[in-house]
């Protein structure tokens, strides 16, 4: 995230550079909030939305309509969702061979997977 950096603004890029997944505005608040004391979620939603302009962060929307974010530099990667907490993590699957199950002719240009069901916690 470009522009000058503040304590707010660095602890929001620490939380997300260690997060297990894409995480909702109020979810950077509570864990940045940690790191470097009081911090509005008015603020989180200015920075990642600045960060999400300049495609430094990547805005990952699932079926549950809240907009999470993550660092644009994580290598490709699909979610799984909690239905019950709604904590979301990112999952490595092997997909390429989704692509020669389609009939002869198509061509997959991007794709997105999303399991959801219920975490270790929730469980």
């Amino acid at each position: 995230m470009a522009k000058r950096s503040t304590r707010q603004k660095r602890a929001i890029e620490q939380v997300l550079h260690h997060a297990r997944g894409p995480l909702s505005a109020r979810q950077i608040q509570a864990k940045a909030s940690e790191l470097c004391g009081s911090l509005s979620l008015a603020t989180v939603y200015r920075i990642v939305a600045t960060g999400a302009e300049a495609g430094d962060l990547v805005t990952v929307h699932l079926e549950d309509n809240v907009t999470r974010y993550e660092d644009k530099n994580r290598k490709h990667h699909h979610h799984f969702l909690c239905e019950d907490c709604e904590e979301v993590i990112d999952i490595q699957l092997p997909c390429e061979t989704l692509a020669h199950r389609l009939p002869e002719g198509y061509a997959v240009t991007r794709h997105e997977i999303t399991l959801y069901g219920r975490c270790a916690e929730c469980a």
